[in-house]
Parts: structure tokens; sequence; C-alpha cells
């Protein structure tokens, strides 16, 4: 199946129980990068929550499988307009419930599912699996330096990398501001060439530290607009904004999204009267996954946990 979003089409699978329902319904973003709706961690969330009585409308991200559209020149707007998109296709469907239906958020797609419930007020919960609470770069200076030490870096060379990776995002930021990347001047193009030569001086550390620039010349100017635009992004309006339901499942052990600061931000907004919860799970890092002698698996009762949280919140918000 397929819906759209201006000029983007995006193909999706919907999933629902069985019988005529009329459903609650689920959609689910991804994280960050190129992905695909038959992806095996999302396969195994959208079969929990059609057990557990929703219909699940999974999409493949811009740019990837089957979707029409750019990534690397998307930001969490655009991102957030698709979801939406995919929330309009639920509503028009007679089998659901168009005031019963959630969104689900994994890691960069928790930002973005909030972003797209501060804008409806209908969305009755936000899943965040392993979302962060925090600003993107702030996140990635997080994961870059938890990266950088696992590889043996000492605290130099961490502190080294960090400053060129940062130079990096101020490059950007410079670009996005010109008027025109078409006349960039060539005291650009040799800042450029001397940020190369400084972060390749740290190519032991690649991929967390990037080894190559984008080329203003021969690069969109969309893209660099879209970087700063994610970079910078503040989550923070919007989880104060959205009226949803909000659960942040994240690992204790998590090594891409800092678990105290991110916990930190979702109990003082449950502090502060919000209908917010947050569940922490012992020994698993980002992707939520324990390591057995049998393969890989989800901590008991996950993702099992959160269909039971967002049916509780549905029945409660329906009285």
């Amino acid at each position: 199946m397929f819906f759209s979003n201006a000029s983007v089409r995006l193909a999706g699978a919907f999933l629902k129980p069985d019988g005529d329902g009329p459903f609650p319904a689920i959609v689910m973003a991804h994280g960050a990068g190129p992905a695909t709706f038959d992806e095996p961690a999302f396969r195994i969330h959208a079969n929990a929550f059609v057990r557990g009585g929703f219909a699940v409308l999974l999409y493949d991200k811009r740019g990837s499988g089957k979707s029409t559209g750019m990534l690397d020149t998307s930001d969490y707007d655009d991102l957030a307009d698709d979801l939406a998109a995919g929330v309009t296709y639920l509503r028009a469907r007679r089998d659901i419930i168009p005031e019963q239906i959630g969104i689900l958020g994994r890691s960069e797609g928790g930002w973005v599912g909030t972003l797209a419930a501060s804008r409806d007020s209908m969305i009755r919960f936000v899943i965040l699996s392993s979302g962060s609470g925090v600003r993107p770069y702030e996140q990635v200076i997080f994961s870059t330096v938890t990266a950088l030490r696992a590889m043996g870096a000492s605290s130099q060379e961490v502190e080294g990398a960090m400053a060129a990776k940062s130079a990096q995002w101020d490059y950007y930021r410079k670009v996005m501001k010109m008027d025109s990347v078409a006349g960039i001047s060539a005291a650009m193009q040799a800042e450029r060439d001397s940020l190369v030569n400084r972060l390749r001086s740290f190519s032991r550390f690649a991929p967390q530290v990037p080894q190559n620039l984008r080329d203003p010349a021969r690069t969109p100017s969309a893209f660099f607009q879209a970087f700063t635009h994610k970079i910078d992004y503040d989550p923070a309006p919007a989880f104060r904004a959205a009226r949803a339901a909000l659960l942040e499942v994240i690992g204790a052990n998590d090594e891409v999204v800092e678990p105290a600061s991110t916990i930190a931000v979702f109990e003082g907004l449950r502090q502060s009267g919000r209908d917010v919860t947050v569940r922490i799970l012992p020994g698993v890092g980002h992707p939520l996954i324990i390591m057995t002698k049998d393969g890989l698996r989800y901590p008991e009762d996950y993702p099992e946990f959160a269909v039971r949280w967002a049916r509780a919140v549905i029945e409660r918000k329906s009285k």
C-alpha cells in the first residue's frame, strides 16, 4: 500500500487483527538513516501490537525501499509530516477508530513522533523506544565519546576528535547561512580542505569521526539546511506541546542515548503533571536486545508491556 505527503510517495504495510474492527492503531517511525518497513525489529513490535488488538502502519522511510523523496535533504519537520500523512491515511479507514491512534518512534523516531504529536492533539500516545530527551548534537557527543573510549582512544584523542567533529558542524552551519553555495569563496574551500585533513588525522576512529566533508560547490544547499536543522533541533517545545501520553523506554546501558539526561527530561515532564511513564530496562543497550546462547532476544515482557500501556491509555482516555 501507499500513502503520500505532498510529492513524496511512501510505501508501507498495513496490519490488523482478525475481524472487521474498528481497531485502535499505531504508526511506527524509524530511527536515523535509511530504513524499510520490513526490518525484523519493527516486525516484532508490529506483531505484538496486532496480538494486542491494534492495527499497525509501517512504512519505508522517504528515500528508502519503494518510497520516493530524498532523505539527506529532509529535516525532522519533513519526517514528521510523513508520519502525519500516515495518521491521516489511518483516520480515513473505516476499520480504524480515528481518535485512538498512537505512534511508536524508534531512537530518532522519538523526536519525529513527538513533533508530529505536538501538531495533532488527537494523537493519544507516543512510545519512544530508546528515544532521546536532549538535542541531537548533545546525543551525538555522548554516543561518539562513548564509542571512542570503547575503541581505546586516550583522553587527548577524544578531545581532539570531538573538536574536529564540532568544527564540521560549525562549517556546515556556516555554509547553510550563505545566500548561495554556487559562489563559495576560495577561503571557504581552503577551510574545508584544512578541516578534511584534520578529520583524517583521526582515521583510526572512523566512522565515529567522519573522513570527508560535503563539498558546498557540489552539494544541494538543502543538504546543509537539513543537516543543520536536525543537529540543532530542540525537542523540548514538542515534548511540552504534545498532549499525548508519553512512554520512554530506555536501556540502562544505552551507549547512544545517555540514560541519565534523558530520564531527567521525562521525569521532569511527569513531575509537571504530564502523562509520562519511564521504563528502564536493566542490562541492555540502545537496541534493547539481550544476547543469549540461543541468539538475540528482547528482555522479558518487552514489547508486550508497551502494548498494555498503550491499551490502558486508550481505555483511560475513552472514559
